[in-house]
């Protein structure tokens, strides 16, 4: 299981130094820190890393939507599978959260999700799992990627 511990990534914006004969400093104008996997996959929680450990662990094949990706107009999941049998993309959605707010955009989502992929997208709610026992399995892979990773990886 994932520890409670993560990576984070720091990026930083400097200005450029004017160097003349003698070292100067940079100057930082920006900070951004950013949850990674130890696979330096951008995270945006801790139940996203218990997934991602999860989807890494099986050998699954998938990607991880990042928000500049999506149109304004869409909601974009916190993973896609790509090695179903179907070939598309499979979405995955962790549901985090039990506010009331949180959970109307969840309803909405829901409807969105339903409509453009019907019966083909995953949900689990880590809300309502606080012990991380209720994960459903993953959908399938299909037959190509099962033959060429035939086992998860083991746990250390």
């Amino acid at each position: 299981m994932v520890e409670e511990r993560g990576a984070v990534m720091f990026i930083a914006v400097t200005d450029v130094p004017e160097i003349k004969g003698e070292y100067k400093r940079a100057s930082v104008r920006q900070v951004c820190l950013m949850m990674v996997s130890d696979r330096l996959i951008p995270l945006d929680s801790a139940n996203e890393a218990v997934i991602e450990e999860k989807l890494c662990r099986e050998r699954r094949s998938f990607l991880k939507p990042l928000i500049y990706d999506s149109d304004l107009a869409e909601y974009h999941p916190n993973f896609c599978l790509t090695d179903t049998p179907s070939g598309d993309i499979y979405p995955m959605e962790v549901w985090g959260l039990d506010q009331v707010g949180y959970l109307l955009h969840r309803q909405e989502k829901t409807v969105w999700y339903n409509t453009h992929y019907p019966q083909s997208w995953w949900g689990w709610d880590a809300a309502g799992d606080p012990q991380r026992k209720k994960i459903t399995d993953f959908p399938c892979r299909a037959a190509s990627y099962a033959e060429k990773y035939p086992w998860p990886v083991e746990e250390n």
